[in-house]
C-alpha cells in the first residue's frame, strides 16, 4: 500500500473497494440488479477521480491507476482487519 497518497484518498479507496465487494458479491448471488449495478459503477466512478487528477498521461495509466487504487483499497481492508485481529490476541 502506497503512503504518498492523502488519508482522506486511501479511506475513499477503502471504502469504494469495500462497496465494489458487495456489489459483486450481490450480482453473483441475485443477478444484475440495478442497486448492485449502480453501486458497483459509483464505487469505480468514485475511485477513478483521484486518479484522473492525479496526472495521467494517457488511457493505459489511467486504467492501470484505476486497478492500483481498487487493490490499495482492499489492502487497506485487509490491513484494518489484521489490525483488529492482532489487538485481540495480544
Amino acid at each position: 500500500m502506497r503512503k504518498d497518497r492523502p488519508l482522506g484518498v486511501r479511506i475513499l479507496n477503502a471504502a469504494c473497494a469495500l462497496v465494489f465487494l458487495g456489489g459483486v458479491v450481490f450480482m453473483m448471488v441475485a443477478g444484475f440488479r440495478t442497486i448492485a449495478t449502480g453501486s458497483v459503477l459509483v464505487a469505480l466512478a468514485l475511485v477513478a477521480v483521484p486518479v484522473a487528477f492525479g496526472g495521467v498521461d494517457g488511457p493505459g495509466q489511467f486504467l492501470l491507476g484505476i486497478v492500483e487504487a481498487v487493490i490499495d483499497g482492499f489492502l487497506a481492508i485487509l490491513q484494518g482487519i489484521a489490525e483488529i485481529f492482532s489487538g485481540l490476541t495480544g
